[in-house]
C-alpha cells in the first residue's frame, strides 16, 4: 500500500518547485 503522506509531500515538492521557478522567471521579467 502506498504511503500517502510521503506521496503527497513528494508531489507538493514538485509543484512548489515548479511554481517558484515560474514565479521567479515572471517576476524577473
Amino acid at each position: 500500500m502506498i504511503d500517502y503522506m510521503t506521496y503527497i509531500a513528494y508531489v507538493y515538492e514538485l509543484i512548489d518547485g515548479r511554481y517558484r521557478s515560474i514565479h521567479t522567471i515572471v517576476d524577473s521579467d
